[in-house]
């Protein structure tokens, strides 16, 4: 009998701390949520901002390329697409496939596939300091 009364007092507060528990769990949950949604925005007004500050160089490099007289540029030729983005080849790779389709992504898988890659010799040796050789 006085399990009876023990237990109908204990019930209601195992029941309290469930439900305290879950609703604190629930606000944990809900403030993650919210959070990850904070940083998703955050990341990309980041990237956003990024490739607009990147678009707005690439349209001053421009401008100051056809600003200049063409006679400041190597033999008069002003190659716009070298200012807009201005990268340069290191090197030339040259394999047994003709078209990027169809490559094989691991290299492992078609031990006969060769390829050759062939380096600007203007290039610095220590530029591949570090680098392990396969």
């Amino acid at each position: 009998m006085w399990i009876n009364a023990l237990l109908g007092a204990a019930l209601p507060a195992l029941a309290t701390l469930h439900l305290i528990a879950s609703s604190t769990l629930k606000n944990k949950l809900k403030r993650k949520e919210e959070e990850a949604i904070l940083l998703k925005e955050e990341r990309l007004s980041e990237r956003q901002g990024r490739t607009k500050a990147e678009r707005e160089l690439r349209e001053l490099q421009l401008e100051l390329a056809q600003s200049r007289p063409l006679d400041a540029a190597p033999n008069g030729v002003v190659d716009l697409r070298q200012i807009a983005f201005p990268l340069r080849p290191i090197g030339t790779l040259r394999s047994c496939f003709n078209k990027r389709n169809g490559t094989p992504r691991q290299p492992l898988l078609v031990p006969a596939a060769r390829s050759a890659l062939t380096l600007r010799p203007e290039l610095a040796a220590d530029i591949f300091e570090g680098l392990q050789k396969i």
